[in-house]
Order: structure tokens, then C-alpha cells, then sequence
């Protein structure tokens, strides 16, 4: 479910949106598993009333999020589908694991057809019955994304992006990474150039 809601603005130059979603459902540890996934966003879009097809134009838009993840009656582990072994430490039927995360990104597009960006991404693990300890993999996770974007028609872009990531469950405690992405459409273009 995605609900919108656009704000009015000073200025025609300047857009802002309000924006909330949520997914509900059951998950894959047994009868009584469920997962609730709840987002809250706000997007601020500039553009100047004297543009080319768009640019230049500047974007910032920021989310939170949270997931409950509530364990069913038939999650493995014991071999009886009773407890989910992490570790050392074990989980029961109806323990819930809390986790939430947020980041925030501006994208300017300087010039026609080319945009750079910069995100910045921060998730934990940290709320529930198992101590953390046990499930390194629920740490807390940073992350800081430089990018550069080039969209040379309506119906394409092409994405580098590099990563840097921090936390406790890396070799180092961080890892660094390159991403290259293409993205080609059909059928009407998008609305908007970012």
C-alpha cells in the first residue's frame, strides 16, 4: 500500500511530496509467521521555471522504515520446527525481531542528460529477544554512495555508482564496491528526467 500526498509550495519551482507505505503478510517460518513493513518518506524536487527538458534540477529525498518479523509455530532449528536457532541463543514460535533503517539522498542534475549524486543509508538490527551478539548479521550497517548518472533519451539512463559500506559482520568492518546499472524503457517515458 502507497498512500502520496503533494504539499504546496512558494514557489512554482519548487515540489514537495509526502509519502507513506506499508506491506503486511506472512513469511516463511511456519503457521502464525507474520511480517509488517511500515516506510515514511518526504521528496523535495526543484526544478527552475527556465529549463531544458528538465535540467538543471535538484532532488532530495529522505525515508524511514521499520520491519516486525514475528516467528511462526514451524520455523527450522531444533529439528521439531519449534525454536529458530541463531548462534548460541535460539528464538521461539511468536518472538518478534524488530529492525529499521533510514537514508537520505540529493541528486543534482547539473547539465542536460547528466546527473551526480550522494546517499547515505543507516539500518539496524537492534531490538528483540536474541542479543545481538548471536546474529552478527543484524549489526548496524552504514553506508555512503557517490553517483553519477547519465540519461541520453527518455527511455534510458545509465548508472555508476560506488559503495562504501561499514559494519561489524565485514572482514575489516567495511567493503567497498562498484555498480554499474542500465535502465531501458518502453512505451511512454517517464514524467520526470531523475
Amino acid at each position: 500500500l502507497r498512500l502520496e500526498r503533494n504539499i504546496e509550495s512558494f514557489t512554482k519551482e519548487t515540489h514537495w511530496t509526502l509519502g507513506a507505505s506499508g506491506l503486511c503478510g506472512p513469511n516463511a517460518t511456519g503457521h502464525g509467521g507474520r511480517t509488517i513493513v511500515l516506510g515514511a518518506d518526504i521528496t523535495m524536487e526543484w526544478t527552475p521555471e527556465e529549463n531544458d527538458h528538465g535540467w538543471p534540477f535538484l532532488a532530495w529525498q529522505t525515508e524511514i522504515m521499520q520491519r516486525r518479523f514475528t516467528l511462526g509455530d514451524g520455523a527450522p532449528g531444533d529439528g521439531d520446527g519449534g525454536a529458530f536457532q541463531i548462534g548460541e541463543g535460539g528464538l521461539a514460535a511468536d518472538d518478534t525481531l524488530m529492525d529499521w533503517g533510514i537514508y537520505s539522498q540529493v541528486l543534482w542534475g547539473y547539465e542536460k542528460n547528466w546527473a551526480v549524486g550522494l546517499r547515505y543509508e543507516f539500518a539496524s538490527g537492534g531490538s528483540g529477544p536474541l542479543d545481538r551478539s548471536a546474529d552478527p548479521f543484524r549489526d548496524d550497517r552504514q553506508r555512503i554512495s557517490p553517483v553519477l548518472i547519465w540519461t541520453p533519451t527518455e527511455f534510458s539512463r545509465f548508472r555508476l555508482q560506488y559503495n562504501y559500506d561499514l559494519a561489524d559482520h565485514l572482514d575489516e568492518s567495511q567493503a567497498h564496491s562498484i555498480w554499474f546499472g542500465m535502465e531501458v524503457h518502453f512505451g511512454e517515458h517517464a514524467a520526470h528526467p531523475h
